[in-house]
């Protein structure tokens, strides 16, 4: 029996699906595996072309996918008992097919994976309370005027790449523990409209439920120029990397809950948020736009050479210590305080300290204590939590260390930018102030703590005012642009 290029009746399609299951059974036993042995998950549906899958076949009748597998499975097993839902076992070939009327896949479990890559559907399709065991295609799949995936589960890769938008696409109450993939999808003269809604939502209590840890929605490299509407929605992570928002486009977030994967993601939804005047949240987005290109640059994906990879996380690093990616202006004031001490002190004990052991100590302490913390602190926002306590720490130990009065009078000078008065008396207590020098050279020890102050003193300055810099970006948050 040669496989129709265009089903005319349902009867028809059954027939053909009847005589190919019966020929690959053949097959198989021909290759020496016995009858009682073929199980249906060895074998394929070919509603699509079985040989040469790019022909397109025609299925020009309201089509009912319940119905063609009533009717050519006569066995009690595919039922679930007390409920109208059927279990397909077998591989599902719908490629490359074009369904001239409604398709209709309400009520199904596909124990294995189902392929409806390049088909057309004409008219409207369901999938209604439907799950997908396996991986789910519909790759360069045309729906004209809608499909609706309600109440429906993905338990594996659900891959909608490319797929072409006119009508309304719903995803509502739905379940995957996966991904729903949307790469390069085209919503067809801008009339496309894909909702999400009620995922991992608790309608009764209105609150999110736990999500999968690998739950996450995925649309790439599209041009939306259409509707993606999110409302009621919880998934651990999304991902609109190269997508962009033209024209009458519109992506509407209510009650929306998920990580942005990368960058780029962040990107997007913060100027998504810019649009409709939400500074408060675009902030939000910008820092986590920031520390997921920290991420990457960490990772090293990009074409960048080190040096310059290593000043922008250095750069990003500082942002988020000194006022946590311009988002805190008490952490900023902080950062300025702490890291002038730091410097200053380390300066001032070049100077100052008389026993050169405890000067190289302390100093190494100082100097270290910060690149200690990133070490600890690997999470972002937890450097915060031990500013206070840095802060108590210097002045204790500004109060026991401390060895000349007028400390305190010249570290307040120094913070301001513009003051240099410390470095005209530098030449004087470097004469002046005794050292245990172990049987170092003077002259070789005198000109090591030139070095050290003037490094520090200098730098000191730089990190001030980056500090006050950054104080005063953080003051100006709201107008973020």
């Amino acid at each position: 029996m040669v496989q129709p290029l265009v089903y005319n009746t349902e009867q028809e399609l059954i027939d053909w699906l009847n005589y190919d299951l019966e020929d690959q059974r053949v097959k198989l036993i021909s290759k020496g595996v016995k009858r009682e042995n073929i199980k249906y998950e060895n074998l394929i549906l070919n509603i699509g072309s079985k040989d040469n899958l790019l022909l397109r076949r025609e299925v020009i009748f309201l089509f009912d996918f319940k119905s063609i597998i009533n009717n050519v499975f006569s066995l009690d097993f595919n039922r679930v008992k007390g409920e109208d839902i059927l279990i397909c076992p077998l591989i599902v070939n719908c490629r490359n097919i074009l369904f001239r009327m409604k398709a209709d896949f309400l009520k199904l479990i596909f124990n294995t994976s189902v392929d409806f890559m390049a088909s057309i559907f004409n008219n409207s399709a369901s999938f209604i309370s439907s799950t997908f065991k396996g991986n789910t295609n519909f790759q360069f799949t045309t729906f004209n005027i809608g499909v609706n995936f309600m109440y429906s589960v993905f338990e594996e890769l659900s891959d909608f790449s490319s797929s072409i938008h006119s009508g309304k696409t719903i995803f509502s109450d739905i379940k995957f523990s996966y991904k729903l993939e949307f790469n390069n999808i085209v919503f067809e003269k801008g009339q496309g409209y894909i909702l999400f809604a009620y995922i991992n939502y608790d309608e009764v209590n209105e609150k999110f439920k736990e999500c999968g840890e690998n739950s996450k929605i995925q649309i790439t490299n599209t041009v939306i120029d259409g509707r993606i509407d999110f409302n009621n929605v919880k998934v651990n992570k999304i991902n609109f990397k190269g997508s962009s928002v033209i024209g009458g486009g519109v992506v509407s977030r209510v009650n929306f809950e998920a990580e942005p994967e990368n960058s780029d993601t962040a990107r997007f939804l913060k100027h998504e948020e810019l649009a409709r005047s939400n500074t408060i949240k675009a902030l939000e987005y910008k820092a986590k736009e920031k520390d997921l290109y920290e991420d990457e640059l960490k990772d090293n994906k990009s074409n960048k050479k080190f040096l310059e990879i290593f000043a922008e996380r250095l750069s990003l690093i500082l942002s988020r210590l000194s006022n946590d990616h311009g988002q805190n202006w008490i952490q900023a004031v902080l950062f300025t305080f702490i890291t002038g001490f730091i410097f200053f002190f380390t300066a001032y004990a070049s100077i100052y300290v008389k026993n050169v052991t405890i000067y190289l100590v302390v100093g190494i302490i100082q100097v270290a204590y910060p690149f200690v913390l990133l070490l600890i602190f690997k999470k972002k926002r937890a450097i915060v939590m031990n500013y206070p306590f840095m802060f108590f720490a210097i002045i204790a130990m500004s109060l026991l260390i401390v060895m000349n009065s007028s400390f305190m009078k010249g570290f307040f000078n120094y913070l301001i930018p513009i003051n240099f008065d410390l470095m005209k008396e530098v030449g004087k207590e470097i004469k002046m102030t005794p050292i245990n020098t172990f049987d170092f050279d003077m002259a070789l020890l005198n000109r090591l703590r030139l070095f050290s102050f003037y490094f520090f003193y200098i730098l000191g300055k730089i990190a001030i005012g980056y500090g006050i810099f950054q104080t005063i970006q953080a003051f100006r948050k709201f107008n973020i642009k």
